[in-house]
């Protein structure tokens, strides 16, 4: 043990990296905070619903708001609200490296082909609960389903669909 020790008035002390129990007995290494440190923030994080940085640890993402994603600097609390691929102009190289690096973890998922179901369409669909296919006639500019149940044309529940009115052309 050298002689730069820090004594705490309980008796545990710190030498170098390292800190002791009052009878000498290694405690815990203070190289585990940063490790203990990131824990605490994506726990944080993952409570409040956003993603940070790994490159750029000072900034956290939340979920998008009418096709923005806001983009808070926490060093001084500054949120930038922006659209996906497309980075306002001004805005530090950085900033789009985020945007970047947050997008590649959260890739667009391709439309369902009952997504994009027009009005007076016909369509069997198979929902998740276990009910046989059936027959959906579409209404609302194609947003809803109506057949043995009324449902959005993005509810989870639906699980495969298919066209058959009018009849698909290859």
């Amino acid at each position: 043990m050298s002689a730069e020790r820090f004594t705490a008035p309980s008796g545990m002390f710190i030498e170098g990296l390292d800190i002791y129990t009052p009878d000498g007995r290694l405690f815990r290494p203070i190289v585990d905070v940063p490790h203990v440190r990131r824990q605490a923030l994506a726990d944080r994080d993952t409570a409040l619903g956003r993603w940070r940085s790994v490159e750029h640890p000072d900034f956290v993402v939340y979920p998008e708001v009418n096709g923005n994603w806001p983009v808070l600097w926490e060093v001084d609390g500054e949120t930038r609200k922006l659209e996906r691929d497309s980075f306002l102009p001004g805005d530090p190289r950085y900033l789009a490296r985020v945007m970047s690096e947050y997008f590649a973890a959260h890739p667009v998922a391709e439309p369902k082909p009952w997504e994009q179901a027009q009005d007076g369409e016909a369509w069997v669909l198979t929902y998740s609960d276990d009910m046989p296919e059936s027959v959906y006639l579409t209404e609302n500019v194609g947003k809803l389903f109506v057949g043995r149940k009324v449902l959005n044309s993005h509810d989870p529940g639906i699980t495969a669909g298919r066209r058959i009115f009018p009849e698909v052309t290859l």
